[in-house]
């Protein structure tokens, strides 16, 4: 079967300037907020705003965001001036760097080790089991006390008074390993950024600053940039896809800051990314948050393309094995196209990505860093000389990973982060296969400069943040995963609405075609059969399908998916909830 051609799959916004000043971007899903931040950036340059010796400060939340903005920079100024002229960073590596430079100022340790995102996930995991609390209690407890502008004494002194003493532990064992978590990180930056000789000497270095999802700003992060832009400064936002308040962002305490900053308000509301079909689920859901429907830029180049469909099934096994036939069919089609499979939850997800490996479909699993684009290209690099430097395998790991580590940007963590998580993964796989074996079987469909390239994504729905996909399957619509049980048990309205935030965001990060699946069996935690209703937002999307729906009620399912509880226990026991 021949695809038809495929409309230009990029955020092209209007060619309409922004105004140099403080200015809050206001943009639904798609609508071009990352491309009309890439073109202001070259804009200022082009027009001599920005010069050298000083730069464009462009600051992210994630990397495959930073990769996002940076390669769109690139394609406006090329790959020399853009990295001449803009500093795209995440906000942790900003303030990272801003602590090994100058920490000795607040009597910080430069030396203490960076932020590593899996080795912290694993000591809160155990501190709160050792103390016989919840993971959520002890992470609330440490936000509560940390992020604020306070010295380490301070800290120490909320921690001891906040009667959990699994938080003290906490502490008291980073203080042992030498380690930062990334709170302190972003406390230190904002407290150095509070000395004026030291923001004398950024504002000197960056003459404007762009924020990328300003709903997504923690009060911390909004002080580190609120007096660095010097009036220059372009908040770019939507409040509607605030998703991140579990992990501490404030968005309607944000938005009002940056209202009150009296900025130039420029709205984009016309989608240059989706479909119209797909944009009908999308404005569904959107006016569902209390937002505004959208409208398709150029309806006229999809040419009829694009649809939205439920795919229905008796379990999650047959449910499974449909995603892999519709996966394997686009591809067959459209070699080309980008497949996004996402979740509320891993461990929802986690059987199409059992489906997925018995399936050998060259796929690229975001929370997974072994199958990072980035992260095995640097892997395979430095494996050679890792090789013949050492004699055995567990040692060639620890120099393998010195040698990635040497090789990056020492402020760049997230990358960091993810070269120490393979570095244990490949630790635990070479038990049972040798190293070379492991380096060589590492499948990656992604392009290494491109967050979101051909071939297969597995990831999650906070994850997907910012970013889009030609498909997209949703998996998992049922109540429990969507909203997720927590949100539910919670019964705080805000949470709920958070959850139809994260399906808002899911939804909008396809391009032609959506796919949602729902079964009517999921198991528990402990693998055993328990029914599911549909979610409460089905009928949401059940409104404007294009296809009949599709029901997979035949049962068939890959072998190696039927398995026994304690099986499927031991599977979900090793994913964690997005």
């Amino acid at each position: 079967m021949t695809a038809t051609p495929r409309p230009r799959e990029s955020d092209d916004a209007d060619e309409i300037r922004l105004p140099v000043g403080e200015v809050l971007l206001l943009a639904a899903p798609g609508c071009g907020k990352t491309e009309r931040l890439a073109q202001h950036a070259a804009e200022m340059v082009r027009t001599g705003e920005v010069r050298q010796p000083h730069q464009i400060l462009a600051l992210t939340f994630a990397k495959r965001a930073r990769t996002n903005l940076d390669s769109r920079i690139r394609t406006h100024l090329g790959p020399v001036a853009a990295r001449r002229h803009v500093d795209v960073v995440t906000f942790h590596s900003f303030a990272h760097r801003l602590f090994r430079n100058h920490g000795t100022t607040i009597g910080g340790n430069p030396l203490l080790l960076a932020p590593q995102d899996g080795w912290l996930k694993e000591l809160c995991r155990t501190t709160a089991r050792v103390h016989g609390v919840k993971v959520d209690v002890l992470t609330a407890a440490l936000v509560a006390a940390k992020r604020a502008l306070i010295t380490d004494e301070e800290v120490h002194a909320r921690l001891g008074a906040c009667g959990l003493p699994a938080a003290m532990a906490y502490q008291e064992r980073l203080d042992a390993e030498g380690r930062l978590d990334f709170d302190d990180i972003l406390r230190y930056g904002v407290r150095l950024l509070a000395l004026p000789a030291v923001l004398d000497l950024y504002r000197a270095r960056y003459t404007a600053v762009l924020v990328d999802e300003a709903q997504d700003l923690n009060p911390l992060q909004y002080l580190m940039v609120h007096e660095l832009g010097r009036g220059k400064i372009v908040f770019g936002g939507d409040q509607a896809q605030g998703i991140f308040r579990f992990a501490g962002a404030d968005p309607d305490w944000v938005f009002a800051q940056i209202r009150a900053r009296n900025p130039t308000v420029v709205r984009l509301d016309c989608s240059h990314r989706s479909s119209p079909a797909v944009l009908r689920a999308v404005s569904s859901l959107a006016t569902e948050l209390g937002g505004q429907p959208l409208e398709c830029a150029e309806p006229d180049k999809w040419q009829g393309r694009g649809r939205v469909a439920i795919l229905r099934s008796p379990d999650v096994y047959a449910e499974a094995n449909a995603v892999i036939n519709q996966v394997q069919t686009w591809l067959a089609e459209d070699p080309m196209a980008s497949i996004g499979v996402m979740a509320r939850a891993g461990t929802r997800r986690a059987y199409v990505d059992q489906a997925v490996r018995t399936a050998g479909i060259a796929a690229e699993i975001w929370d997974d860093p072994m199958y990072s684009a980035r992260v095995v290209e640097l892997l395979r690099t430095h494996a050679p000389a890792a090789i013949a430097a050492a004699d055995t395998d567990e040692s060639r790991i620890d120099e393998l990973q010195r040698r990635c580590h040497e090789a990056v940007d020492p402020d760049d963590l997230d990358l960091r982060d993810d070269i120490t998580s393979a570095c244990v993964a490949l630790h635990e796989r070479t038990d049972e296969t040798p190293l070379t074996d492991s380096l060589a079987a590492i499948r990656v469909a992604g392009d290494p400069d491109l967050p979101t390239g051909a071939g297969l994504h597995l990831l999650s729905g906070h994850s997907g943040k910012g970013q889009q996909f030609t498909k997209v399957i949703i998996v998992g619509l049922e109540e429990g995963f969507m909203p997720h049980y927590a949100a539910i048990k919670s019964n705080d309205p805000n949470q709920i609405r958070d959850e139809l935030a994260v399906l808002h965001v899911m939804a909008s990060r396809a391009r032609e075609d959506l796919l949602v699946t729902v079964a009517a069996d999921v198991p528990n935690w402990r693998g055993e059969p328990l029914r599911r209703d549909p979610s409460r937002w089905l009928p949401l999307i059940e409104a404007v399908t294009t296809d009949p729906h599709q029901d997979e009620q035949s049962g068939t399912a890959i072998k190696i998916l039927h398995r026994e509880p304690g099986q499927v226990r031991s599977l979900l026991g090793s994913l964690h909830c997005a």
